[in-house]
């Protein structure tokens, strides 16, 4: 203690500077290859072949989520070509709702009649103006896509139930260090996968109106 005081402060200075670029150093290099030394052992490979059978199921079920995608591709409003519509007018008009303007298969810009019919009598127009037959055969391809939707939905939860119990049953053998600090580590290398249908919807079919004026929609 008394060889510490009897430092000046630029030795003291030096001091501290050395064992911070020590502590940086063992954190940013020794630290992550620790970790990876840790994620390539044979007791972590075994426990990753534990949930193989897991992750199979996940894969499968995102494949029959990417596949649902497509249940409604044929379901899509009148195509009449396409076109970028600007406004060169020297007096600089403002028409701020012209931007917001949609321009997909699965969005009917109509007049304002027609968007308050629609909302009136939904399921009529949407036939119409979506080549959709209102006929047994429709009914039932919208009624097994629904299905699918909801088996996915159920299969999700399912999954998400087998994985949390996955990782408490292998809990006692992952280090509670590495659980409290890299849990989200441990997930990637033992190649846990969450199944989201955040991407995956019921499309929405819209009958947009927009004004000749670009300032109401």
């Amino acid at each position: 203690m008394d060889a510490l005081l009897n430092l000046s402060a630029f030795e003291l200075l030096t001091y501290f500077c050395l064992f911070g670029l020590l502590v940086a150093f063992l954190y940013h290099y020794i630290y992550p290859l620790l970790l990876n030394a840790y994620f390539k052992s044979d007791s972590f490979t075994a426990i990753k072949n534990t949930v193989q059978q897991h992750v199979a199921e996940c894969n499968d079920l995102n494949d029959h989520i990417e596949d649902l995608k497509y249940s409604y591709s044929d379901v899509a409003s009148t195509n009449y070509g396409e076109a970028d519509l600007t406004d060169s007018s020297r007096y600089n008009m403002n028409r701020p709702k012209w931007a917001g303007a949609m321009k997909d298969s699965r969005t009917y810009r109509c007049s304002s009649s027609v968007a308050k019919s629609a909302d009136d009598q939904p399921f009529k127009y949407f036939c119409k103006y979506f080549n959709v037959s209102p006929n047994k055969d429709s009914l039932d391809k919208f009624e097994q896509a629904l299905n699918n939707f909801a088996a996915a939905e159920q299969g999700k939860y399912l999954l998400a139930n087998e994985r949390d119990a996955i990782l408490f049953e292998i809990r006692n053998s992952i280090p509670s260090f590495l659980q409290r600090h890299h849990q989200d580590r441990i997930n990637e290398e033992l190649g846990l996968k969450r199944v989201s249908l955040a991407k995956l919807y019921f499309p929405v079919y819209t009958f947009q109106y927009v004004s000749a004026g670009g300032n109401s929609r």
